[in-house]
């Protein structure tokens, strides 16, 4: 099941006014505008909301790219981020002999090795920008899991490559609802493919075994790497969990946002479709955890409660276009040394969000935002400041 269709399950069951610094005294680092801004053109198949995309810096700046990839068209844009141009498109046939299926996402590792995933079959497609090659890896190893979940929007999670093997994100196949709360803690949540041997295992990391003692929990979840390090932050925890790929050791990290009570709301089972949307809008939810390379920092975007009363339409709106959200800043050890919150927004795009060499890219192509074009994507660029 692809990463859309979660998200239509869980769907169907003024200006900016800029950047609050967090109140922690103890936090002295926050994000702050450079003035610079990215600018990338978009055709008329592709929306300005990208859900699979990604950076690659090939330790060149004349050889940064930035990929969007359209699923609804099997279709991976590059872009060149010095020239802010399209530099190719790669058009993936969905059927024959050399066939890639219905992509649900890639993993670009350089121009010579790109990882592409289909919808369905566990299979995993390597190939080049030129196509001059194309390989398909079966990945099946415990058909109780889902195909790969590959996001680069608003749970990010994009596959990566540590040592001999390719990480990936996974999920539970059943119906999450009819589990038994103790269940969750034994449940999987990555696989692990062997790209010399071709041997593909499900990881032996699990949800927290806390994870539903108040009540169930939206089973999303953001994960990241830094070198051995895999860091996943879940939906509803305030902890970011560091799972060691060496030796398999787990560590947990108190990673509590400024702007959040210190429990979660439970998912409204057999409640109605403006309680299940509120659920997904309305309440405190953590998002994605990203790793920067560049500067050594990690971090993550929360989404507070929102307060008051909204109409259902709005809250739609609010999925991809949220009123409101913080991005937390942590170090090397993952002690948050930094929150900025962003409120009253209507500018920003916290699922479309990346590490360039110079910062961290927020996208502004948002609908509300007076500057919106359809036929462009926009990013300002961050850099982290001292207070």
């Amino acid at each position: 099941m692809s990463k859309r269709t979660y998200y239509i399950l869980f769907l169907l069951c003024l200006f900016f006014s800029g950047c609050k610094k967090a109140d922690s005294v103890s936090n002295e680092i926050h994000l702050e505008k450079t003035g610079n801004q990215l600018t990338l053109p978009v055709d008329t198949q592709t929306s300005n909301f990208f859900e699979d995309y990604s950076f690659y810096n090939q330790n060149n700046s004349d050889n940064s790219f930035f990929l969007n990839l359209n699923d609804r068209t099997n279709t991976l844009y590059i872009y060149n981020l010095k020239s802010e141009k399209e530099v190719k498109k790669v058009v993936f046939d969905y059927e024959g002999d050399d066939g890639y299926g219905n992509l649900s996402g890639f993993y670009f590792h350089n121009v010579d090795s790109v990882f592409m995933f289909s919808r369905s079959g566990y299979k995993m497609h390597l190939t080049d920008t030129g196509k001059t090659y194309h390989t398909i890896f079966d990945y099946a190893a415990d058909d109780r899991y889902v195909d790969a979940v590959v996001s680069g929007s608003l749970n990010n999670s994009m596959p990566f490559v540590y040592q001999d093997n390719i990480y990936f994100k996974t999920f539970y196949g059943g119906n999450f609802s009819a589990l038994s709360t103790d269940i969750i803690s034994s449940l999987k949540i990555g696989y692990a493919f062997d790209l010399k041997t071709n041997n593909a295992v499900v990881l032996p990391f699990t949800y927290p075994e806390s994870y539903w003692d108040d009540g169930k929990k939206h089973f999303e979840f953001s994960m990241t790497n830094n070198d051995s390090d895999m860091v996943v932050s879940f939906y509803g925890d305030h902890s970011l969990y560091v799972y060691n790929l060496n030796d398999g050791q787990l560590d947990v990290k108190p990673a509590k946002s400024n702007y959040f009570s210190n429990g979660f709301a439970k998912y409204p089972i057999g409640g109605t479709r403006e309680e299940r949307l509120a659920y997904f809008t309305k309440f405190q939810r953590y998002g994605s955890v990203l790793y920067d390379p560049y500067s050594n920092f990690l971090y993550r975007i929360t989404y507070p409660t929102l307060n008051g009363d909204y109409d259902p339409e709005m809250l739609r709106g609010y999925i991809r276009f949220p009123k409101k959200f913080s991005i937390q800043i942590f170090d090397e050890n993952y002690e948050m040394v930094g929150e900025t919150l962003f409120e009253n927004n209507k500018e920003y795009v916290p699922a479309n969000i990346f590490v360039g060499e110079e910062g961290l890219y927020i996208s502004t192509s948002n609908p509300d935002n007076p500057s919106f074009n359809e036929n462009e994507i926009t990013f300002e660029l961050f850099e982290l400041s001292n207070m």
